[in-house]
């Protein structure tokens, strides 16, 4: 469609093929309700392309190419499903919008070269996600970010679920959320990131891995891995470069996992500073010889537990230190603790030391109350 825009009301589009745009390619807007998408095949886009796409109460799957390419992409109420791209196999967009919606099963396969740029479920320079689901989603190749979503600049996820999504692949990043590239902000609230991960060596952050600051308020991230060398950051993975920063606010790091040899920070890895308000570090553990830091791994910054627990964390190989802490922080930063609980971590392993707390560096403790 050339020019104007183009409405679609109950129907349905299916075994469509183009170069551009499978089913519908709309140089200004498409506005899309009540319909099926289905099955159409196009180079990149099998389903929707256009400046503005708007979708309510609709399916798009098992499109060979993206569902949705917009500049500007608005998306409730609907399913996106199964859908396969070298990127962004279900919305590809500039602005993204996405509202009591389930994006699940959707594939960035990556380039023949091997790489990928990632988001198999999103990819988008600014995304904003409100109660929907993102779940079994995944991106194969090597730096191909965000199993689930890849976001550019900004991110909002809000009493959401992002679950059982993956990469597999070498230098890729955030099983559920990754960008490898700095700018906006990112938070996320009242949402659960779970048992997603990450396989290939230097694969960092099974739940989410980021450059840039993060902040987390009321949220649940448990039970997500990396497997892999060198590949850090079970939960959350913040790095590598200092000057970062990650904030977690009545939220909850529980059951996260590093498994490989140097593989640091079961629970959480951040490079740059951490602060933990009414949180919890409970039950991470890394396991691989050289992989310190059960529940958080930090260096270059300060950590700070305020009101905070960190709790039943271990570390379990040879040479791996601080079950529930290893700080490589350096001097004039610090640890400081206000009625902070450091209790019942450790490290199982040959030559490893600081069942609670291990530091490799010039730290100052300023210890006001709590429990160690």
């Amino acid at each position: 469609v050339s020019g104007g825009e183009l409405t679609v009301e109950n129907s349905n589009f299916t075994g469509n093929a183009a170069n551009h745009g499978g089913a519908i390619s709309v140089e200004a807007g498409a506005v899309i309700s009540n319909s099926e998408i289905v099955g159409n095949v196009g180079n990149s886009t099998g389903g929707v392309e256009g400046f503005l796409v708007s979708v309510d109460d609709s399916l798009f799957a098992q499109n060979t190419g993206r569902a949705i390419d917009a500049a500007i992409a608005d998306v409730r109420n609907s399913v996106i499903a199964d859908n396969t791209a070298t990127y962004g196999a279900g919305i590809r967009g500039s602005e993204i919008l996405v509202i009591d919606s389930t994006l699940t099963g959707n594939v960035a396969v990556g380039t023949s070269g091997g790489g990928g740029l990632g988001g198999g479920a999103i990819a988008g320079t600014d995304v904003n996600i409100l109660n929907s689901t993102i779940s079994l989603n995944h991106t194969s190749g090597d730096e191909a970010h965000g199993g689930g979503i890849q976001a550019f600049g900004s991110l909002t996820v809000t009493n959401s679920i992002i679950h059982d999504n993956y990469t597999t692949g070498n230098n890729a990043r955030g099983g559920a959320i990754g960008a490898g590239i700095v700018g906006g902000e990112w938070i996320i609230v009242d949402s659960v990131i779970r048992d997603n991960y990450t396989l290939g060596d230097n694969a960092h952050g099974g739940g989410l891995s980021r450059q840039d600051d993060v902040s987390l308020v009321g949220s649940i991230v448990m039970g997500n891995e990396t497997h892999g060398f060198a590949s850090d950051g079970g939960g959350i993975h913040i790095g590598p470069f200092g000057g970062s920063f990650l904030s977690l606010e009545d939220t909850i790091i529980q059951g996260n996992l590093t498994h490989g040899h140097t593989s640091a920070g079961g629970g959480l890895f951040v490079n740059g500073d951490l602060e933990l308000l009414r949180s919890t570090v409970s039950e991470n553990q890394t396991e691989g010889d050289d992989s310190p830091g059960g529940g958080i791994w930090i260096g270059f910054g300060t950590l700070e537990l305020d009101r905070s627990t960190v709790s039943a964390n271990k570390t379990v190989g040879d040479r791996s230190f601080g079950g529930g802490i290893f700080s490589s922080i350096s001097e004039d930063h610090a640890i400081l603790l206000e009625n902070a609980t450091l209790s019942s971590n450790q490290v199982l392993g040959s030559d490893s030391f600081g069942g609670g707390l291990f530091s490799n560096g010039n730290t100052t403790l300023v210890h006001t109350t709590g429990t160690l």
